[in-house]
């Protein structure tokens, strides 16, 4: 359902979370429902160094939806993800722990959406960290993986990028 890094793990993630708030409708106003969410995948980014990395997602973690007595809803995520990135016969593990938000209007609309927290962790061999952690719009993302925050920092992406070439 990130970051933020929008994967398509994440995505699922939020989509999910989205379905149930979606589902749940303005009867359960005053209701809160708790779901474990279990969701890996595989993909290609293009846009975190100058050649393709594979990116082999695992999330587990849990998602609290509330119901707006507007007849919205509020939905937080607490997500764990540990993600082998590889390129070039090279791979690396990065584990992590970070939230996602999503408020709703009352026709499922999505009309706030936040990612925070380590949003990528992933230790190098040369004993750095390429890590990225702070605070991203979910909703106004605009490539297929998230490696520079809307506040907070990124560091060492020339560090990964320089592992993965091999």
């Amino acid at each position: 359902m990130t970051h933020l890094r929008v994967t398509p793990v994440v995505a699922l993630a939020a989509i999910a979370a989205l379905g149930l708030a979606v589902l749940a409708g303005p009867a359960q106003a005053q209701n809160a429902s708790r779901t474990r969410i279990d969701a890996s995948g595989s993909f290609v980014v293009t846009s975190l160094c100058p050649f393709p990395v594979g990116v082999d997602a695992h999330v587990v973690g849990y998602q609290v939806t509330t119901w707006l007595p507007t007849g919205g809803s509020l939905i937080r995520t607490h997500l764990n993800e540990t993600d082998v990135y590889s390129a070039n016969g090279v791979g690396l593990v990065g584990s992590y722990t970070f939230n996602i938000q999503v408020t709703t209007d009352a026709d499922g609309n999505n009309i706030q959406g936040s990612q925070t927290g380590t949003l990528v962790r992933v230790p190098l061999p040369d004993g750095t960290t390429f890590m990225v952690a702070g605070r991203v719009n979910v909703l106004s993302a605009q490539t297929d993986y998230i490696s520079h925050p809307d506040s907070g920092t990124t560091r060492n992406l020339d560090g990964l990028c320089a592992a993965l070439a091999g």
